[in-house]
């Protein structure tokens, strides 16, 4: 039997320190009890490196060829448990970050990072219907960045690997927060940051 390919997946990445042991298995036990088939694993996931931008704490990732479907059984059935273990992440680390992310093209991979700190009063939003609205509006805001990522705007953000979304609780819109490009200031003054290229 040939293995799934990444579009048809579900995966659920932890870290062994900022997220409970029970997040995880209750994550995992929500999307076996919806009939989907979860690879997980729990690791140091700050203690991963390399040339590249990797996501840390809670990340959940699941196929573009699934998305929405994954999605819409999830907010039906699931949502609540989900966002008790975004709580439960928070509460044990409130600097944790919150990922469902999925994939673009082959290249690259798009990370919504549910942040319910709200930047423009200095206040976490503890409403359970607001972080319920900022879940249910991934799916349109996957849409939005496909129908806009042109060739030339994906040449002026450096050619990313990944897109971070942030929620912005204020206008009520997932926004494009950082991307890991060479090109990007997510990288200035690293070891990873881009070597000139050369003129000829």
């Amino acid at each position: 039997m040939k293995p799934m390919s990444k579009s048809n997946k579900i995966e659920l990445h932890t870290d062994e320190y900022s997220v409970p042991k029970n997040c995880h298995t209750v994550t995992k036990k929500v999307f076996n009890d919806l009939g989907y088939e979860v690879s997980d694993a729990r690791s140091d996931t700050h203690a991963i490196g390399g040339p590249s931008w990797i996501a840390s704490d809670f990340v959940l990732f699941i196929g573009s060829h699934i998305f929405d479907a994954v999605l819409a059984a999830l907010f039906a059935k699931g949502l609540d448990k989900i966002i008790e273990v975004y709580r439960q992440t928070k509460n044990n680390a409130s600097t944790a970050h919150f990922y469902i992310s999925s994939e673009l093209s082959d290249e690259i991979n798009i990370y919504f990072d549910l942040d319910t700190y709200n930047y423009e009063n200095g206040e976490v939003i503890t409403d359970e219907k607001e972080i319920e609205k900022a879940l249910k509006k991934i799916p349109s805001a996957l849409k939005l960045v496909e129908s806009v990522l042109s060739i030339d705007l994906y040449k002026l953000l450096g050619e990313p690997k990944s897109i971070i979304m942030n929620y912005d609780f204020p206008t009520k819109e997932w926004i494009i927060f950082d991307h890991d490009s060479d090109a990007s200031i997510f990288f200035a003054d690293t070891p990873f940051a881009a070597a000139p290229k050369p003129k000829f």
